[in-house]
């Protein structure tokens, strides 16, 4: 297709160069050929302006959004020419379209597999990568912005996350690793310290109720020191912490 194209513009130039040929020669298809092929070149050229300035603007800094970049496309998939610019206008918005679709799975949340499952969610490190590649971008795309603020506050859940971690033992741990958790659902991420998070989170529930369990044991006699021993055994044995 690119090489007819080419033939075609080549053509126009060469008609140009031909002498006049009298009118009563000429027939009406020739004529309409002729009138198609000159509106497709006078179509490149205006196209190869548009292309360049997008990208001259690129290399300033000022970048065009996605959606420019993609109606150019579409514009020369119409234009029947081969187009210098095309080749590489077509890559970048599709490299940035193949971007936006991982960076919308990010801000989304949860979602589920084809088998309707819970899917595991990306990671922060995921996330970072996916900022990094933006920056090489030809083309703005708008959820750069969520995805940089997004990020910026999952590290803040981390930080926070941490200190909580080192503060396990201490009296209202188990409430605040609850609370930490349920934030962490809002980010569509997995953070690194959720994991140290739920570790600290089963053990106080362990503990909890292990506790509530040796409670329950029914008081002995000291001659019975050993029936009392197999009984705690058998009562923390058989809690709702252990069994899971």
């Amino acid at each position: 297709v690119a090489a007819a194209a080419a033939a075609c513009a080549t053509a126009v130039v060469a008609a140009a160069d031909l002498p006049p040929v009298p009118e009563k020669y000429v027939t009406e298809h020739e004529r309409a050929l002729l009138d198609r092929m000159r509106g497709n070149v006078v179509s490149g050229e205006a196209w190869e302006k548009k292309a360049a300035s997008l990208m001259g603007d690129a290399e300033e800094g000022r970048l065009r959004p996605l959606e420019d970049a993609e109606k150019l496309v579409k514009e020369a998939q119409a234009i029947p020419a081969a187009l210098e610019k095309f080749p590489e206008l077509l890559d970048a918005a599709t490299v940035a379209r193949a971007w936006v679709e991982k960076a919308q799975g990010c801000l989304k949340g949860k979602q589920l597999t084809r088998r309707g499952t819970a899917a595991p969610p990306p990671t922060l490190a995921h996330a970072e990568r996916l900022i990094r590649d933006a920056g090489k971008f030809t083309v703005s795309v708008r959820e750069l912005a969520a995805l940089t603020e997004r990020v910026a506050s999952a590290k803040v859940w981390g930080e926070l996350a941490e200190e909580a971690v080192e503060q396990w033992r201490e009296d209202g741990a188990e409430m605040s690793f609850k609370e930490l958790m349920i934030d962490h659902e809002r980010f569509g991420l997995e953070l690194p310290a959720a994991a140290d998070v739920r570790a600290c989170l089963a053990a106080l529930e362990w503990e909890r109720e292990a506790r509530a369990a040796v409670g329950n044991i029914p008081a002995v006699t000291s001659s019975g020191e050993g029936d009392k021993a197999a009984a705690v055994a058998a009562a923390v044995a058989s809690s709702p912490g252990e069994s899971a």
